[in-house]
């Protein structure tokens, strides 16, 4: 739930830069949605909670009770998609397709997106790329934390990493290391960490189960 919070706080700060601009055609803050097991679901709801902005979360039957019950703490709208269900009937949107993917919580995640006119409020980058900005704060934090280790033991020096393994799904975290490293050795953090060293980015190893491998 953290790194996935990141991205979504990443997108809601760019949601209200957004709104304060004027951006916004119609004056009313169109709802957003998540497809989710329950994990990105929580941390949607976290960060949409905080903003007092209006979310359907799409989850599976199968959702943990303990995650259902605090979706409804942090007043979440709660569409549970069972599988071989044509359609759910959605508190806020009325009847909505599951069609349109394997997955019937992505299927009306999808239908709410394009049918409802909701906003992607997604951690899989193909459909909210600018998610991926958030992941890139995970990587600044690990060079930091490596940094200030090596100076309380007295040997302040080059950041060196060799190999980062990291669990990728739709490939937003991974791309979200890759560039927040590469910024790094940039020397885009040089003001953020005075004294920082680092001249190469870590090998970046993605893995993935091999039953379920979208990349």
């Amino acid at each position: 739930q953290s790194h996935k919070a990141r991205h979504f706080f990443n997108l809601m700060v760019y949601l209200l830069v957004l709104e304060r601009a004027g951006g916004g055609s119609s004056g009313r803050r169109r709802r957003l949605a998540v497809a989710s097991c329950g994990n990105a679901a929580l941390a949607a709801a976290t960060i949409a909670r905080a903003a007092e902005w209006p979310i359907d979360v799409c989850i599976p039957d199968s959702a943990s009770p303990a995650v259902v019950a605090r979706l409804r703490e942090l007043g979440a709208d709660i569409n549970i998609c069972p599988r071989g269900q044509a359609s759910i009937t959605s508190a806020a949107c009325g009847e909505v397709s599951t069609q349109g993917a394997a997955d019937p919580t992505v299927g009306v995640f999808l239908n709410l997106v394009d049918k409802h006119d909701s906003i992607p409020f997604s951690v899989q980058g193909p459909e909210c790329g600018i998610i991926i900005e958030g992941g890139q704060t995970l990587a600044w934090e690990i060079i930091e934390a490596v940094h200030e280790a090596k100076r309380a033991r007295g040997k302040p020096g080059k950041v060196e990493l060799g190999s980062l393994f990291v669990q990728v799904g739709g490939g937003a975290l991974g791309a979200g290391l890759k560039q927040g490293f590469e910024r790094a050795v940039r020397g885009e953090l040089a003001l953020l960490v005075p004294g920082l060293d680092i001249s190469r980015a870590p090998a970046l190893m993605c893995v993935q189960p091999e039953g379920n491998a979208p990349l």
